[in-house]
């Protein structure tokens, strides 16, 4: 059984700025010398968050916004 969420804005988040730079703190630590990396593995943790606080696994997640995407006007 997969929960649905209700509709997202694009634009939004669920997270603090304040975990936002704790996320970003982390990932610069772990790939230092590669920005691309980081600002992959940034979106990709901050995803992850937001589908958990939602109570969404992942893939569900990325699913419900990639079919908003595609419905925008």
């Amino acid at each position: 059984m997969t929960l649905t969420a209700p509709p997202l804005s694009l634009s939004e988040t669920f997270l603090t700025p304040k975990e936002i730079a704790t996320i970003r703190e982390s990932v610069e630590q772990q790939f230092p010398y590669d920005s691309a990396l980081q600002e992959v593995y940034i979106a990709r943790k901050i995803l992850r968050q937001e589908a958990e606080q939602l109570g969404l696994d992942y893939l569900s997640y990325i699913k419900q916004v990639a079919g908003q995407v595609q419905n925008a006007p």
